[in-house]
């Protein structure tokens, strides 16, 4: 039994953190590493559009936005818990 766990965490650990599919990076998997690198690319632009928008709040702002696809929405929402987390 014991086994069989080691066995389920080893398998969480090759996949996706938010969805489990095939990684591609140290964490995501293609659609979620695209979706991670459209987040991050665009902070720069939010930035200037915001003034003065820290990290966390450039999160928050993608999660609570109608218009975010599901893809980034969860990568803002990893993002946030590792940013919180770091508190």
């Amino acid at each position: 039994m014991a086994q069989s766990n080691e066995i389920e965490e080893d398998k969480k650990q090759q996949g996706c953190i938010i969805c489990d599919r095939e990684k591609i990076s140290e964490n995501y998997c293609k659609y979620h590493e695209k979706a991670y690198e459209n987040v991050m690319a665009a902070f720069h632009d939010w930035q200037e559009g915001y003034g003065e928008l820290s990290f966390i709040e450039y999160l928050q702002k993608i999660i609570e936005n109608p218009a975010t696809g599901d893809w980034a929405r969860e990568v803002a929402e990893d993002l946030l818990r590792k940013e919180e987390a770091k508190k």
